[in-house]
């Protein structure tokens, strides 16, 4: 079974840890390197509760933890820099879903994203 629910305030340093795997697995590609304590930064970590727009979310999989997905809705316009055509704006800014579980086969990422879609514009819309 699929869970997919906002990570609390008090769960911050679950989302660290797990941004954690998520930089590793794509410095190949994004150039993030490691600082001098050994970790990858993620700057928007605590923007995650103090920004009205921002959603961070803990995605389970038969309990387990699967994985994480942070969204923006309704970023305002000043922050973003792009042609918005509906005044409602979903962004799934990053995305991350465990090899074990995928190697597992219980979840996939087309089902994950289908799943934070219809979740968000009822449960996460509005905080």
């Amino acid at each position: 079974m699929v869970e997919i629910n906002a990570i609390d305030y008090e769960d911050k340093h679950v989302l660290h840890n797990l941004m954690q795997l998520y930089r590793y697995d794509s410095s190949e590609f994004d150039g993030h390197e490691l600082n001098i304590h050994g970790l990858y930064l993620y700057k928007y970590i605590d923007h995650q509760w103090t920004d009205t727009y921002r959603r961070p979310l803990m995605i389970k999989v038969n309990g387990e933890i699967a994985g994480f997905a942070l969204l923006m809705l309704d970023v305002p316009r000043e922050f973003v820099r792009m042609l918005v055509k509906h005044p409602r704006q979903i962004s799934l800014v990053i995305f991350l879903l465990c090899a074990s579980i995928e190697r597992k086969d219980t979840v996939s990422e087309q089902r994950s994203i289908s799943l934070i879609n219809s979740l968000v514009r009822g449960r996460f819309g509005k905080r």
